[in-house]
């Protein structure tokens, strides 16, 4: 029983997320899983979306139970699911968590160990989109027990000999809290891999929420767990714990905090109900699906690429998709075909006669697919491992979103913050032309810095760019795909305000890293060119009537500013150095934008 787990998942109209939930869990790589489904007094689909997932469980080689209980009740679920299980270590999981990749074969191995043991997976917390909401949660993070600790809301798990610390499970709210006090903080060690996408709740449901987590602490104190539900609370307290970059969240914070203590003023100290009658039990078996595993296209547009291409597509991996790979050549001299027929004979390729840009070559390519998402990825991209997954994760949690990105660096390391930027305006044109954009300080006058984010938590952002990037199919047959107008650069701008019009979110992860080049097919001067040529399509499209000449003259005095230092710096012969000043000695070949039936081999004549 050592290399078996056991998975027991309370759902109560869980519908809409437990096949999100379900996926995460039976894509994972490692121990046999039995996964227990007990949809408590369900009035939608639940137990549907859970058989649904039967054939993919069926392929990953685990076990799926699916039980239906007439009556609703966490703690009744909990208890059933147990009855269930074989014996070995059993996760504790809600049906609207995603575990990211990684987290159920950290948990594994930390309960392997001998002696009791409780785990968890790190909470990895999505950026609330209300300021309120973001200042109790920076605080909330920071806390003794929620940093150093484990924390159960959510996912715990526990090892044959910690199990045995408790029986069945009490009918109180906190049954995280409980089990949590069931062990001393020597046996509670977190996952040190993998986590789980946490979602604070906004507005008035985080009074609810909080309001529900601390009528728990007074139903455990009420049945003799006082003691260890202060230690639990101690931490909010000590104000100065969380350092001086979280201070200006504290008044947040406490008022949050305020107000959910005084809404529990009224109400009578808790105790704890009777079980009630006895359950009718009723396992669901359905018949068979078909296959359920997810499938990527992945779509990689390649020009002059023979330096980079190997190692891109031998970056491509996922343990939880299929991934079907078509490279889309354009007019390669320098071998590119014959590298990726030699090295990658598994990938599909498609070659073009003409350089037909990007945003065709992908409408091409993404034309062929079938697939639940397509992968847009740069030849001169590098990603690295589960880099696809976590992407996958993010998605199965917000399928509104529609559109999913992550953190690029450049071959050392260092931060490139253009895989996700400010929307194209007035301001943003502004900033570049008077030169904030140039300047490490101060970040809030330069938009493209999102006042001056790291790219280091989860969030929405406005426009996510293509060197990676997931875009949900149904999203993307929706919106036609690519506009080809624009031949190169823009497109995936001109992509993502196009889906925010449809109510979509596009949302980053700096859990998805990839290492990029960036350009690596074209000229300093050609990629300055055809870049501006982009951003003015952008302005002309989005910007008011008014507003586009301003943001086309501010380009202009950016542009020639940073010419002047140019030649001021380097040489006639240091050309590679010198693109701000071809693109101002060719202006013309930008200012006006991307124009129908414009083609990319004309385009690069042209900024040459």
């Amino acid at each position: 029983m050592d290399d078996c787990l056991d998975v027991v998942i309370p759902a109560h109209n869980e519908e809409a997320l437990l096949p999100a939930c379900l996926r995460a869990v039976l894509t994972t790589t490692g121990p046999s899983l039995r996964v227990i489904v007990v949809a408590n007094g369900c009035t939608d689909a639940t137990v549907s979306a859970a058989n649904a997932e039967r054939a993919l469980a069926r392929e990953r080689g685990h076990e799926l139970v699916v039980v239906e209980i007439e009556c609703a009740g966490k703690v009744r679920a909990l208890n059933i699911g147990d009855t269930y299980c074989r014996g070995c270590s059993v996760v504790y999981l809600d049906a609207d968590t995603v575990l990211l990749p990684g987290s159920l074969a950290s948990v594994h191995a930390v309960l392997s160990a001998p002696g009791p043991r409780l785990t968890a997976p790190v909470p990895v917390l999505v950026r609330p989109l209300l300021r309120l909401t973001r200042a109790y949660a920076a605080i909330w993070s920071q806390l003794p027990g929620v940093a150093n600790d484990v924390v159960g809301a959510g996912c715990y798990a526990a090892n044959p000999a910690g199990r045995r610390r408790w029986g069945t499970f009490p009918d109180v709210v906190a049954d995280d809290l409980f089990v949590r006090t069931r062990f001393d903080p020597t046996e509670r060690v977190v996952a040190p891999e993998g986590g789980f996408l946490l979602v604070m709740p906004e507005g008035r449901d985080l009074v609810t929420v909080l309001r529900r987590w601390r009528w728990g602490n007074r139903q455990l104190a009420a049945g003799g767990q006082r003691s260890a539900v202060r230690r639990w609370q101690r931490g909010p307290r000590h104000f100065g714990m969380t350092g001086p970059r979280t201070w200006f969240h504290w008044p947040g914070f406490l008022l949050v905090s305020a107000t959910v203590q005084l809404s529990l003023k009224g109400l009578p100290q808790a105790r704890t109900p009777p079980w009630g009658r006895a359950l009718r039990l009723r396992e669901e078996v359905l018949a068979d699906h078909d296959e359920k595993t997810l499938r990527v296209d992945v779509v990689v547009v390649t020009h002059e690429s023979r330096a980079h291409i190997d190692g891109c597509l031998s970056s491509l991996r996922s343990h939880w998709a299929q991934l079907t790979v078509t490279v889309v050549d354009n007019s390669s001299r320098d071998g590119t075909p014959h590298v990726v027929s030699i090295t990658h004979p598994e990938a599909d390729l498609v070659r073009n006669e003409t350089n037909t840009g990007f945003a065709r070559a992908v409408n091409q390519a993404a034309a062929k697919g079938t697939g639940s998402y397509i992968l847009l990825v740069n030849p001169d991209s590098s990603l690295d491992s589960g880099a696809i997954d976590e992407l996958l994760a993010l998605a199965l949690r917000f399928p509104n979103a529609g559109l999913y990105g992550g953190r690029a660096t450049d071959t050392s390391g260092r931060l490139h913050p253009q895989s996700c930027l400010a929307r194209p305006s007035l301001r943003q044109s502004l900033a570049f032309g008077l030169g904030f954009s140039a300047l490490p300080w101060p970040s809030r006058l330069n938009p493209d810095s999102l006042g001056g984010w790291k790219r280091d938590d989860i969030r929405t952002v406005p426009v996510l760019t293509g060197g990676l990037l997931l875009v949900d199919r149904v999203l993307w047959q929706r919106l036609d795909g690519f506009d080809e107008r624009y031949v190169l650069y823009g497109e995936d701008a001109d992509l993502s305000m196009r889906a925010a019009e449809l109510g979509c979110r596009p949302m980053f992860t700096p859990r998805a890293r990839y290492r990029h080049v960036g350009g690596a097919s074209s000229s300093p001067g050609q990629r300055q060119i055809l870049t501006l040529r982009g951003i003015v399509t952008l302005y002309n499209q989005y910007l008011p009537a008014w507003q586009a000449p301003i943001a086309r003259g501010a380009l202009l005095l950016g542009i020639g500013a940073r010419s002047i230092a140019e030649r001021a710096l380097f040489s006639k012969r240091d050309a590679c150095h010198r693109a701000r000043t071809t693109a101002w000695t060719s202006r013309g070949t930008w200012i006006n934008g991307w124009r129908a039936g414009d083609d990319l081999d004309s385009a690069v004549v042209e900024a040459v």
